[in-house]
């Protein structure tokens, strides 16, 4: 689906405004008269210095016969155009993706990573923590979910596969004794056995 095309610029509403008083045949301080609102604000209004307010749409919308959304619409589309021009940034996008996928305020809670600001930085914690980049981590989470006939592996359960194997990385282990796994196989049952000691195992 292609991008609907927006005009090179944002129509400022002042400029339908001046086209509507030259319509007319009418002045700022006409119009003003008719608002009963101070000649200050229209002046403001037709350079683009002040907003339209709702209040504002409703009674140009009287004064010129048209409809209040007319107006109302006109300023928002123009205000949101000049936003989106000035703050063509993917950061929230990248950050909101990056919250959506994986539970990141209990990874920091239990101190697993840092919930920064930035959207790059946020990505390097993510990314060192599943030790693939965040832009390769859907590659791998495919090839994890064919590798396995289980339930599809979703991005929280790869971070806690990947914190596990980081635990596991920092354990000593001794030497494989097979005379210990009988009585320790024998323990863990037990504890299996009652949910409040399920914790223990």
């Amino acid at each position: 689906m292609t991008e609907a095309l927006r005009p090179a610029r944002p129509v400022p509403p002042g400029r339908i405004l001046k086209q509507e008083l030259e319509a007319r045949d009418w002045s700022q301080k006409d119009l003003a008269a008719i608002l009963g609102r101070p000649e200050q604000m229209v002046s403001e209004i037709a350079t683009g210095t002040k907003q339209i307010t709702p209040e504002t749409s409703l009674a140009l919308a009287q004064a010129f016969g048209s409809s209040p959304e007319f107006w109302y619409h006109l300023e928002t589309n123009y205000r949101l155009e000049l936003a989106q021009r000035r703050g063509n940034d993917d950061a929230i996008a990248r950050r909101g993706q990056l919250y959506d996928a994986l539970p990141l305020r209990e990874m920091a809670r239990r101190g697993w990573l840092c919930l920064h600001e930035s959207a790059d930085d946020l990505e390097r914690e993510v990314s060192g923590l599943l030790g693939v980049s965040v832009s390769a981590a859907p590659v791998l989470v495919a090839r994890l979910r064919a590798s396995t006939t289980r339930e599809p592996l979703t991005y929280a359960q790869l971070a806690w596969l990947r914190r596990a194997e980081a635990l596991a990385r920092e354990q000593t282990a001794g030497n494989w004794d097979p005379e210990h796994l009988e009585p320790l196989a024998a323990e863990l049952l037990a504890l299996a056995c009652r949910v409040e000691d399920v914790a223990l195992v």
